[in-house]
């Protein structure tokens, strides 16, 4: 896009007329005639300041800590990050989400089991299915 509009403006700065410069760099009038419009306003070709709310949380520094933390130590909580880091819960969620492209997960604990456990689980699931078998069970 902007090699369009060097290419426009210095054609324009040559006396080329609008219509001659559409047809030569295959582009619409429409665009020639706003790409020199902006160049009479502004004196560059760069875009003019975008309107809106600024980013405040999503910033690349936050995206960068979040990246850093994550890596450090995957098994914080979100909750625990976001007020460690002081960006709202939501904000951390969305870095996570899109701009890192994460999942994020609760770390669930299960029962420790030693061998004398899982030894005796063997022998209640092989019980149980001696009994399904034989359908005594049902009864």
């Amino acid at each position: 896009m902007s090699n369009n509009r060097d290419s426009i403006i210095s054609l324009y700065l040559k006396n080329v007329r609008q219509c001659d410069i559409a047809r030569r760099l295959d582009i619409c009038r429409k665009l020639v005639s706003k790409t020199i419009k902006r160049y009479q306003e502004l004196g560059n070709t760069q875009d003019r300041p975008r309107s809106g709310r600024p980013v405040t949380a999503v910033t690349p520094e936050n995206v960068n800590k979040v990246r850093c933390r994550i890596r450090r130590f995957s098994e914080q909580s979100m909750r625990k990050m976001s007020s460690d880091l002081g960006i709202s819960s939501r904000s951390l969620r969305r870095i996570v989400k899109v701009k890192l492209g994460l999942r994020s997960y609760k770390i669930s604990r299960g029962h420790f089991l030693n061998d004398r456990m899982k030894h005796q689980r063997l022998q209640k699931c092989r019980k149980i299915k001696r009994l399904v078998a034989s359908e005594e069970l049902s009864k």
